[in-house]
């Protein structure tokens, strides 16, 4: 059935021709498919403009019109249209959204929520490792971390925004990447961005934790206050920083912060249980808070592990059980654990301390005097831990005194 027409059949049939050939030659073509489909897509402009214009035509045109739409639909031609040319021509033509040959079918949004949910990720991790890192205050690296954080930030927000999203498209447009191949390049830039975000999250604070301990070592002698920080930053980006723990420990320790020193030492020991230098430090600060029993427990307790330390802490536990032994009366125990200490480090002056007190106490006078001697011969070979047994120098002065 024919319906009136202002545009003329046979026109029409010639422009249906062309667009049959176009198709047709898009299919076959090898090169020069680019012109190929630039040609169809404006003809097929042309072809609604006459649709719209004209009315109605007879059936087998409207037909065949269809058919060929859904070739056009199918084919794999028109995927060589997206390119950057491409891009330029559709904006110079503006076609309306109704022309739907000039757009490619939305993409697969799993690929858009995959690149969200990596991107979110990214920004939740990394803002964990700023919390951290400014957990002590900023500092140029605390300061950068926010930057790049809320760089993380605007790119997640984007992808929610459709002027987010077109600002990307453009973007890869300039980089000549083609529209079949952006969400699986947005969906790669994001993956990669995951895998550096996710790397710094779980290699950099271990290092990071490291150089702020360094810098803290390096300043607690001449300003104890950074050094603190320093070693609270370490152990804020790391909490199994065993260095941190330990120096902060010896920090509060040389401000008489027993207490704080004390949690600091446990710390070390439970982050590496064979960390006797840290039990020996811990049983040292016990027995200053005449806690004598708790000092002998951790002395025991890290005398059963492995030697790696050196004599001198071997010999700094030998003493601290002997110190613990003699102020509960165990005094032939700590006898035993006071000559132990003076083979572990036979230079050592503290040991003959704890001996004469432990001989002063059983009335043995000649070997008080003979230990208080050994005492007095090894303290310029020797440092003394003054904390432990202050009165030791002084002890020994009044005995070997009382003897001329």
């Amino acid at each position: 059935m024919a319906v009136s027409s202002s545009v003329p059949a046979s026109a029409l049939e010639l422009i249906v021709d062309r667009y049959e050939s176009l198709l047709d030659d898009l299919s076959k073509a090898k090169k020069d498919r680019e012109i190929v489909a630039r040609e169809l897509l404006l003809l097929r402009d042309r072809l609604a403009v006459l649709l719209r214009e004209a009315g109605t035509f007879e059936t087998t045109v409207i037909a065949r019109i269809s058919a060929l739409d859904q070739e056009l639909r199918r084919s794999s031609g028109l995927l060589g249209s997206d390119s950057p040319k491409f891009e330029d021509l559709r904006c110079l033509v503006s076609p309306p959204k109704r022309n739907w040959w000039w757009y490619r079918p939305s993409p697969n949004p799993a690929w858009t929520v995959a690149a969200l949910f990596l991107l979110t990720v990214s920004v939740a991790i990394l803002t964990d490792f700023t919390r951290r890192l400014l957990n002590s205050g900023p500092d140029e690296i605390g300061l950068l971390s926010i930057a790049v954080q809320a760089l993380f930030a605007v790119g997640a927000t984007s992808t929610f925004t459709s002027a987010g999203r077109e600002a990307m498209d453009r973007f890869l447009v300039g980089l000549g990447v083609a529209g079949r191949y952006r969400p699986v390049m947005k969906l790669w830039a994001t993956l990669v961005l995951f895998v550096i975000v996710f790397c710094a999250w779980k290699f950099l604070p271990n290092r990071l934790a490291n150089y702020y301990n360094d810098i803290g070592f390096r300043r607690q002698s001449s300003d104890p206050d950074a050094a603190r920080a320093y070693y609270a930053k370490a152990i804020s980006l790391n909490p199994g920083n065993i260095r941190a723990h330990f120096n902060l420990g010896a920090l509060y320790e040389n401000a008489y912060e027993y207490d704080k020193a004390a949690v600091e030492y446990r710390r070390a020991i439970v982050i590496e249980p064979n960390h006797v230098r840290a039990y020996s430090n811990l049983s040292r600060l016990l027995l200053m808070g005449n806690d004598p029993m708790g000092a002998l427990q951790v002395a025991d307790d890290a005398l059963k592990r492995p030697a790696t330390e050196g004599h001198e802490i071997t010999a700094a536990l030998y003493r601290n059980r002997a110190l613990a032994e003699y102020q509960m009366g165990l005094y032939q125990q700590a006898e035993t654990d006071a000559k132990l200490s003076s083979k572990a480090q036979s230079n050592a002056a503290d040991p003959y301390c704890v001996l004469a007190k432990i001989y002063s106490k059983q009335d043995r006078a000649a070997e008080v005097r003979s230990a208080w001697q050994d005492f007095r011969a090894r303290l310029d070979t020797t440092v003394l831990q003054p904390r432990v047994e202050p009165d030791c120098v002084h002890l020994a002065a009044e005995a070997l005194h009382a003897d001329h």
